[in-house]
């Protein structure tokens, strides 16, 4: 899983590795066994894109940001922390209601109805889903 990450996040320039320096490897390392928080996921799409980078359902141009925003789920401790300063404005972490109850749901893009669908208990994100809910 991390490694498709790292691969995709030098293939874009957003990561550099210098093969001198270990201390990107120790990140990583402490990323992978020590805050993991994305526990389960409700639908193949989420787990595509989290585990290999890629997406099937999801409209191409979205898919970079859906790494980010999976990227920056997968690396708190808790709700509030995404909406700490500094994190995008626009995550617009919000409760759903009605048939989805109990569910919480982040923008990946709100204008063409695509987010992150999920379950937060014990402070893991359980159920993890990418959807566009308005559409069915």
């Amino acid at each position: 899983m991390w490694h498709s990450f790292l691969n995709y996040y030098v293939s874009q320039g957003i990561l550099e590795i210098n093969s001198d320096d270990d201390s990107c490897i120790g990140f990583i390392t402490v990323m992978q066994y020590y805050f993991l928080v994305i526990e389960s996921y409700g639908n193949a799409e989420a787990k595509r894109i989290f585990e290999d980078g890629e997406r099937k359902k999801l409209p191409k141009d979205l898919l970079k940001r859906a790494i980010l925003i999976l990227d920056i789920m997968n690396n708190v401790e808790s709700l509030e922390d995404l909406k700490i300063k500094g994190f995008p404005s626009d995550l617009r972490l919000h409760k759903l209601k009605g048939e989805f109850q109990g569910r919480f749901a982040i923008d990946i893009n709100k204008v063409k109805g695509w987010r992150f669908t999920f379950v937060f208990e014990d402070n893991v994100f359980k159920s993890e889903k990418v959807e566009n809910y308005h559409r069915g």
